[in-house]
């Protein structure tokens, strides 16, 4: 088991296949096709109510994040549900700081300027906020690759 996930398990996929009764039929991108904004408040309550290895709370964040992006794109932002995705984030940091990173597209070649205009994702302004507040750049300079486990 990583400190600091970079992708899903087969072992987490097959876990949250089970507990959410998701689709199994696409392995690639499957977190993202399986998003589905109807059910953010079941997957909070899930990740907030079990008891997930970090593996299946890395893949199960990711499924938020991207259904969270879904009912952005549906004009159905909910500030509150934000709050709790902010809180879990910040509160297992180290688990999700891939996801961080990848949604607030700070290895991205994105200026701020195209990023206010709306290039990227959605939630990408409230990503690069969970990104400074949790100084996420001092994390990754400190070698986060060697907290693998090989």
């Amino acid at each position: 088991m990583n400190k600091y996930p970079i992708g899903v398990t087969p072992g987490a996929r097959i876990n949250l296949i089970e507990k959410f009764d998701l689709s199994d039929a696409h392995y690639i991108d499957w977190e993202i096709i399986v998003a589905d904004p109807s059910k953010l408040q079941e997957f909070i309550h899930g990740y907030r109510s079990n008891n997930w290895s970090v593996d299946e709370k890395y893949a199960l964040m990711v499924i938020i994040v991207a259904s969270y992006e879904e009912a952005l794109k549906k004009n159905r932002e909910e500030e509150t549900i934000w709050n709790e995705i902010r809180s879990i984030l910040i509160t297992d940091m180290e688990i999700h700081v891939e996801t961080i990173i990848t949604w607030s597209l700070k290895e991205e070649e994105y200026t701020q300027e195209e990023i206010d205009d709306g290039d990227g994702f959605l939630i990408t302004k409230r990503m690069i906020e969970v990104y400074d507040f949790c100084n996420i750049q001092a994390l990754v300079d400190k070698d986060r690759w060697n907290s693998f486990d090989t």
